[in-house]
């Protein structure tokens, strides 16, 4: 079933929300905060840009691609200031309505489309991950494939089946992994596993907007390479 993509922090709630934290652990990696709840709940503007309240991460996350394609030699904090001025959110709305209105069967697919046209990119393969321990399929794809990544994470937990969206860049040095939800890590080859399993601790900490701790779990996550 084709459905409008979702993300987790794009709830429909008043200006009085409940922050998720980030937990130590996963913290550690961070290099540049970026929180899509607070900047969709408090900015007038982005309140008003429909595609973004039922898509932000991945409009983000295409952005964030977008963005660190063309200025590599930027720092994170940098990026993260860019992301945040209201250019580019029109531009992560933008990127929000082309996916949502791409019909397709899967949202696999949607990403598998929507990559080459609107960032000018190719669609160079997906790996599927379900192994939270090793991270073995996921690890060996990005060794064996550097570059840009779109991360899709199929979630499930008491009352929620939804998708969420992130990106990461892969070379030689390491990886940069941006998650709208929380900002921009950095961590070199070797801790690649312990950041991934940080992550999946994270997502078991989730809070909602309204403050309602649920468990959230991962049900297999997509590492789909874009050049």
């Amino acid at each position: 079933m084709d459905v409008p993509a979702f993300c987790l922090s794009d709830e429909r709630v008043p200006m009085s929300f409940t922050s998720w934290k980030t937990i130590s652990a996963l913290k550690q990696f961070r290099v540049a905060k970026f929180k899509q709840r607070r900047q969709i709940m408090t900015r007038p503007l982005l309140q008003q840009m429909k595609n973004i309240q039922v898509g932000g991460c991945t409009g983000l996350s295409f952005s964030w691609v977008q963005r660190h394609q063309r200025q590599r030699g930027e720092t994170p904090a940098n990026r993260i200031d860019y992301l945040n001025t209201d250019i580019a959110w029109k531009n992560t709305d933008y990127f929000a309505g082309y996916f949502n209105n791409t019909k397709h069967h899967s949202y696999a697919d949607r990403i598998a489309s929507v990559a080459p046209t609107s960032l000018g990119m190719r669609h160079g393969g997906v790996v599927i991950e379900k192994n939270y321990d090793t991270y073995g399929s996921a690890l060996q794809h990005l060794s064996n494939n550097p570059g840009h990544h779109i991360v899709m994470m199929v979630l499930s937990g008491k009352g929620i089946s939804t998708n969420h969206v992130c990106a990461l860049y892969v070379d030689a040095d390491g990886m940069k992994f941006f998650d709208p939800n929380s900002g921009e890590y950095r961590c070199t080859t070797g801790k690649r596993l312990d950041f991934f399993k940080q992550l999946t601790a994270q997502y078991h900490t989730y809070v909602s907007s309204g403050g309602v701790a649920i468990d959230i779990t991962f049900k297999e996550v997509q590492f789909h390479h874009v050049g």
